[in-house]
């Protein structure tokens, strides 16, 4: 979104340890191909996590999975804040 509205600036990229970049890698190979909902993006399902486990060929330990639904729900909880102080803002703007 910040890219969007030329707000890149605005992006703050975590530090991601060289051990954990292959799941940073997966997360994002996974969300580009997630569900979207009438609210917006659905959380990864273990079946899609499977389905794209068994496609690359990646192995996936329990423990990456267990990252990976954690960066999702973290994912997910963090674009409902930012959508709802949208909502926020908008609703400010259209009142003046």
């Amino acid at each position: 979104m910040y890219e969007r509205f030329d707000r890149a600036a605005l992006i703050e990229e975590p530090d991601i340890p060289e051990e954990g970049e292959h799941i940073w890698l997966w997360f994002w190979q996974l969300s580009r191909r997630r569900q979207q909902g009438m609210d917006g993006p659905q959380p990864l399902t273990y079946t899609e996590i499977s389905g794209c486990s068994r496609m690359t060929g990646d192995i996936l330990l329990r423990e990456e999975v267990a990252i990976i639904t954690d960066m999702d729900d973290a994912y997910l909880d963090a674009l409902a804040k930012e959508r709802e102080a949208q909502r926020v803002a908008n609703r400010k703007s259209n009142a003046n």
